[in-house]
Protein backbone atom coordinates (compact mmCIF):
# COMPACT_ATOMS: atom_id res chain seq x y z
CA UNK A 1 0.00 0.00 0.00
CA UNK A 2 1.00 3.74 -0.30
CA UNK A 3 -0.59 7.29 0.68
CA UNK A 4 -1.19 9.79 -1.42
CA UNK A 5 -0.85 13.57 0.54
CA UNK A 6 -2.69 16.49 -2.12
CA UNK A 7 -4.84 19.42 -0.43
CA UNK A 8 -5.38 18.24 2.46
CA UNK A 9 -6.44 15.03 1.91
CA UNK A 10 -5.19 11.83 2.20
CA UNK A 11 -5.61 8.49 0.21
CA UNK A 12 -4.84 4.85 0.32
CA UNK A 13 -3.41 3.23 -3.07
CA UNK A 14 -1.79 0.14 -4.57
CA UNK A 15 1.66 1.37 -5.88
CA UNK A 16 1.55 -0.85 -9.11
CA UNK A 17 4.87 0.25 -10.59
CA UNK A 18 7.51 3.18 -9.38
CA UNK A 19 11.03 4.31 -11.37
CA UNK A 20 12.90 6.98 -10.12
CA UNK A 21 11.30 9.11 -12.44
CA UNK A 22 7.64 8.25 -11.72
CA UNK A 23 4.55 5.86 -10.36
CA UNK A 24 1.37 4.04 -11.11
CA UNK A 25 -0.44 3.93 -8.32
CA UNK A 26 -4.57 2.42 -8.38
CA UNK A 27 -7.25 2.65 -6.04
CA UNK A 28 -6.31 6.08 -4.76
CA UNK A 29 -9.65 7.67 -6.14
CA UNK A 30 -8.87 10.96 -8.33
CA UNK A 31 -6.86 14.19 -8.26
CA UNK A 32 -7.23 16.88 -9.54
CA UNK A 33 -5.56 18.08 -12.62
CA UNK A 34 -1.75 18.76 -11.92
CA UNK A 35 -2.12 18.22 -8.31
CA UNK A 36 0.84 17.99 -6.38
CA UNK A 37 1.74 16.48 -3.26
CA UNK A 38 3.68 13.95 -1.28
CA UNK A 39 3.60 9.78 -2.04
CA UNK A 40 3.97 8.27 0.94
CA UNK A 41 5.79 4.43 1.01
CA UNK A 42 5.58 3.35 4.73
CA UNK A 43 6.88 -0.16 4.15
CA UNK A 44 9.67 1.13 2.65
CA UNK A 45 9.83 4.37 4.96
CA UNK A 46 10.25 6.44 2.02
CA UNK A 47 8.23 9.68 1.13
CA UNK A 48 8.55 11.80 -2.40
CA UNK A 49 6.94 14.65 -3.83
CA UNK A 50 4.85 13.64 -7.11
CA UNK A 51 3.34 15.84 -9.57
CA UNK A 52 -0.14 14.44 -11.05
CA UNK A 53 1.22 13.82 -14.80
CA UNK A 54 -2.08 11.34 -15.73
CA UNK A 55 -5.00 9.93 -14.32
CA UNK A 56 -6.13 6.92 -16.80
CA UNK A 57 -8.21 3.56 -16.70
CA UNK A 58 -4.82 1.74 -15.18
CA UNK A 59 -4.44 4.72 -12.67
CA UNK A 60 -2.63 7.58 -11.47
CA UNK A 61 0.78 8.30 -13.48
CA UNK A 62 3.09 10.30 -10.82
CA UNK A 63 6.03 11.99 -11.93
CA UNK A 64 8.62 12.27 -9.03
CA UNK A 65 10.91 15.37 -9.26
CA UNK A 66 13.45 14.20 -6.66
CA UNK A 67 13.66 10.44 -6.59
CA UNK A 68 16.33 10.26 -8.55
CA UNK A 69 18.21 12.45 -5.92
CA UNK A 70 16.61 11.06 -2.90
CA UNK A 71 18.76 8.49 -0.65
CA UNK A 72 15.87 6.89 0.82
CA UNK A 73 14.48 6.02 -2.64
CA UNK A 74 17.81 4.43 -3.94
CA UNK A 75 18.63 2.63 -0.91
CA UNK A 76 14.64 0.94 -1.29
CA UNK A 77 14.69 0.52 -5.04
CA UNK A 78 17.62 0.41 -6.58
Amino acid sequence: PCILRSGGRASEGTLRDISAHGALVSGAGALGAAAEGVLELPRSRVSLRFRLRDAGRHGLHLELPDAAASAEFRRAFE
